[in-house]
């Protein structure tokens, strides 16, 4: 009986999980080249699309024990309808500057994420399939919704794209309200007492490894919403058609390897699919910088990029959940909203700067050079014991 119950929670959560991202994945394809019809700079247009990290920097940890004392089911729900009408409106600003606005009212749906998680680790036992379900179901949704945005785009105007988000968010509330309610008390805060020695063998990397993979994963992902659709522009003649085309082939083989990755990681072991996924985002996020000019190549560096996307997904997850602190969720959340923050800001000036190619390699730099400073430190920790 427990199975079924739980097995039907993970559907219906994977089911949630689908139907909000390919809301979200409908912008993904279209969102900078409308935004080109208000302002030229990538500088603005990159401040523009990182509102959503910005809100969930500043209200990921502080949602995530809201959901604690008053339901995670209840709090999801407001979210989304709060969130939903937003969407609609955005293609209608006469300017940047409202456009700015309006895309920070929509982007409170973005809070629900670290609450799904949350809501799994309190709920699922079987984590790996748990997690790997839902990065299933987030890769399915982001491949059908880049796609069929970009087709919709293309024929239909791309107002109409941003429309069938909200329509799309209205439906997921249909697989919201048989879940569950959970409600937890709230801990109260303990004294920590402080220690005045600094000691590295204390120092938790794993955990700090999960912080700073989350800042670079959400970095390079944001920063490609606006990249990507740049670098396809220039070497072909339906840029729309074919940055959808390439944000669905990743999201289909994320798709492929969502849960068998969530079993490798029972099996083997979490922390070697973290690295191991870690690894290949970094090799590969470098080596796009050399198919910049090549369609075909750069579709197919960018579809192995997503192997290491997904490998460290689940990987991610159940390492927190084993902290048994739902706060480490929202703590993870907010580092990467940093780097979803950062991520277009800091692509679009280099792209001012310096041009899309180098933005590139900067961007596959930047998930490698942690990676590597990182395995030194766990290195010497080893070497230490």
């Amino acid at each position: 009986m427990m199975m079924k119950k739980e097995t039907k929670t993970i559907l219906l959560v994977s089911m949630l999980n689908f139907l909000l991202w390919s809301s979200m994945s409908f912008l993904l394809p279209i969102e900078a080249i409308f935004l080109h019809t208000f302002v030229e700079s990538s500088t603005i247009k990159g401040l523009i699309l990182s509102i959503p990290s910005l809100v969930l920097i500043t209200l990921s940890p502080i949602f995530v024990k809201i959901s604690e004392k008053y339901g995670r089911k209840k709090v999801m729900l407001i979210l989304i309808l709060l969130s939903a009408p937003f969407f609609s409106i955005l293609p209608f600003s006469t300017s940047y500057q409202m456009y700015a606005f309006f895309k920070f009212l929509s982007s409170t749906l973005f809070l629900i994420s670290p609450i799904i998680l949350v809501y799994l680790s309190k709920i699922v036992k079987r984590l790996g399939v748990g997690y790997g379900s839902t990065i299933l179901a987030s890769s399915v949704g982001g491949s059908f919704g880049s796609l069929f945005s970009g087709m919709v785009g293309e024929f239909f105007g791309i107002k109409f794209s941003y429309i069938l988000v909200s329509i799309f968010l209205f439906f997921s509330t249909l697989t919201l309200l048989p879940l569950e309610e959970i409600k937890n008390k709230i801990e109260k805060k303990t004294k920590i007492k402080k220690r005045l020695k600094f000691n590295f063998r204390t120092i938790d990397l794993i955990l700090i490894s999960v912080l700073i993979n989350s800042f670079v994963f959400s970095l390079h992902f944001s920063a490609r919403g606006l990249v990507w659709p740049l670098v396809v522009e220039k070497i072909s003649d339906n840029p729309v058609l074919f940055t959808g085309i390439i944000f669905s082939l990743m999201g289909i083989v994320a798709t492929v390897l969502a849960i068998p990755s969530g079993i490798l990681a029972e099996k083997f072991g979490e922390k070697k699919l973290l690295f191991l996924g870690w690894f290949l985002m970094g090799i590969f996020g470098v080596s796009i910088y050399f198919s910049t000019e090549n369609l075909y190549l750069f579709s197919l560096l960018s579809i192995l990029y997503s192997i290491g996307e997904v490998l460290k997904g689940p990987a991610s997850s159940m390492i927190l959940a084993k902290y048994k602190k739902s706060i480490y969720f929202g703590y993870s959340t907010s580092f990467g909203s940093v780097g979803s923050i950062i991520g277009p800001a800091l692509s679009g000036v280099l792209m001012d700067l310096f041009g899309t190619k180098l933005t590139v390699l900067s961007l596959g730099i930047i998930i490698l050079l942690p990676l590597i400073l990182i395995s030194i430190g766990l290195f010497i920790k080893t070497r230490q014991k």
